[in-house]
């Protein structure tokens, strides 16, 4: 009867052990710790680079968190109350951000490690993970540039799972500043799932009160809309040849999906992917309605371990601002640098991929991010015929003038008189000099 007793009692015990396991596994489990808004401050999820262009994340769900990236996305983890995996994109960072509710002081205490260790994944690809804790400080009613809480932790690498720890104390904040968490891909994002801790404890000056803050969080606006079914549309055109002259593509269903193509095999535009064919390059052309100033950037992914790599460039105007050779055997991403340019109504920004020095298709299809922001409009009209505008070829043989001058060196770059000039002269002094030395040989020869 007492072993029954005591074996009634190790039964409960066991049966309340479960219990408290499983609530205390139910809360690690399904946290919600992405919620935006707290009475100490409200966190944020970001795409993009905190210390310059960056995008405020959709939510998905109470524990995740997305981009238009398909593999960039904050996730609760299982490990703590509070860890996410910042898990970085192709063509931008995922960020964790925190803006201060008032005037006080803040500790921030956490820790990434990578979930597998980079230098032993098999493959070759995965080159870890770099993380920036950095500072955003709100000012009439602006952001600041992003300055590093401290150096070491501004494109800190992480290679393997062993877990980096960060401790920052006593730091000033006023309403409205941010501090960030940011992850990078460090090259190509193989590998890059982590596991962050981002832990903020806020203590409000005696003397402050909340500030009515706004959705403001100096996030950029969203680029110019750059893909559809209709040529023309928000200004842009899809096309085949070369820079200076160009045929317009069709829209067909080809290689299983609606998109771009030309009647050459294997050429298509797709919404991000691209594969040119033979001589004649893919085009993607935005013609401005506006007299003012963009901004251009971009990226090209390349995951191949086969063929002669593609040739991706950026053109204003049929003049060059960028080029690339995308030739490794492997994944890389080709990062087209942002740049300001100013734009007249009519002015052509051009992004072109063609293949490589063989003219041959293998391995040469990419990912290619095209982005054009609009910086300032001084004189827009909108009903501009922009078709008007386009270098469309009459044939084939119309489009193989592929000479290209780069906008850096055009104003050194010498006339078609004056390199005549020069040649005539080279000419003239090599047949002067042949003569004179024909001569001289004739006069040795009668002394003869």
């Amino acid at each position: 009867m007492v072993k029954g007793k005591r074996l009634i009692w190790c039964a409960f015990a066991v049966l309340f052990g479960l219990i408290a396991f499983f609530c205390s596994f139910k809360e690690v489990c399904f946290p919600n710790i992405l919620a935006e808004t707290s009475s100490k401050g409200e966190l944020y999820y970001f795409y993009g680079d905190f210390s310059g262009r960056y995008f405020k994340m959709f939510k998905n769900s109470d524990s995740l968190w997305r981009y238009t990236d398909y593999d960039t996305f904050a996730q609760a983890e299982i490990e703590s109350a509070t860890a996410v995996n910042l898990h970085p994109g192709n063509y931008g960072d995922t960020i964790k951000a925190w803006r201060s509710p008032a005037k006080g002081r803040v500790n921030i205490a956490g820790s990434v490690r990578l979930k597998s260790n980079a230098n032993f994944m098999e493959g070759g690809n995965a080159d870890g993970i770099k993380i920036s804790i950095e500072m955003r400080k709100f000012e009439e009613g602006r952001y600041l540039e992003a300055v590093p809480l401290e150096p070491r932790y501004s494109g800190c690498e992480i290679l393997n799972d062993v877990p980096i720890e960060f401790l920052f104390t006593d730091i000033y904040v006023n309403a409205g500043d941010l501090i960030a968490l940011s992850v990078n891909k460090n090259g190509n994002n193989d590998g890059d799932g982590n596991t962050c801790v981002f832990d903020v404890e806020f203590t409000k000056d005696e003397s402050a009160e909340d500030a009515q803050l706004s959705e403001f969080l100096g996030c950029s606006v969203a680029p110019i809309r750059n893909y559809s079914n209709e040529q023309g549309k928000d200004g842009w055109f899809y096309a085949f040849g070369s820079v200076k002259k160009y045929s317009l593509m069709n829209w067909r269903y080809v290689y299983g999906a609606y998109q771009w193509t030309s009647h050459f095999p294997y050429q298509f535009i797709g919404q991000t992917i691209m594969h040119p064919s033979g001589k004649f390059d893919n085009l993607k052309i935005w013609i401005s309605d506006f007299d003012g100033k963009v901004a251009v950037s971009g990226a090209v992914s390349r995951s191949s371990t086969e063929g002669d790599g593609s040739l991706a460039g950026l053109y204003h105007n049929g003049n060059m601002l960028w080029q690339e050779t995308c030739d490794y055997y492997g994944k890389k991403v080709y990062d087209i640098p942002e740049r300001e340019i100013n734009v007249k109504k009519g002015d052509s920004i051009i992004f072109s991929l063609g293949t490589g020095p063989k003219y041959d298709e293998v391995g040469d299809s990419v990912e290619f991010i095209t982005n054009i922001f609009c910086v300032q409009i001084e004189d827009q009209e909108s009903a501009l015929d922009r078709f008007s505008y386009l270098s469309l070829a009459e044939n084939e043989a119309d489009m193989s003038d592929t000479s290209i001058i780069s906008e850096d060196i055009q104003n050194n770059c010498l006339t078609t008189g004056q390199t005549v000039g020069i040649i005539a002269g080279s000419v003239l002094t090599v047949g002067l000099a042949v003569f004179v030395t024909i001569l001289a040989v004739n006069r040795k020869r009668k002394k003869q």
